[in-house]
């Protein structure tokens, strides 16, 4: 039997009810704007975005703390460090993201 899950380990409705899907395209979303970086694709580049990091690191520290890299994909005008707003989101709520990002 399958394992439901609960809205904190859904990633895919997370990414749209955290608003990421207003900003970013994701796996299965088009975003509302154009000068966000896609997150479509997430294994084929994360990885290799910082060195050490893999991709489910770098995935986890973008959404933690958005300032800590400001991706080369970014081509806002809006400012470097202030466009990606702190998201208030829990571990497992992370956790989540990272794997619907990381499913491709």
């Amino acid at each position: 039997m399958r394992r439901r899950r609960t809205p904190a380990t859904d990633g895919a409705a997370l990414f749209k009810a955290k608003g990421c899907a207003t900003c970013h395209d994701g796996p299965d979303t088009n975003a509302q704007f154009v000068d966000f970086p896609s997150l479509r694709n997430a294994p084929e580049w994360a990885a290799d975005r910082r060195t050490g990091m893999s991709a489910a690191d770098y995935l986890a520290e973008s959404i933690r703390i958005p300032s800590a890299f400001i991706s080369p994909a970014f081509a806002g005008s809006v400012g470097l460090t202030s466009a990606m707003p702190d998201l208030a989101v829990t571990d497992a709520e992370v956790d989540a993201l990272v794997d619907h990002l990381l499913q491709g």
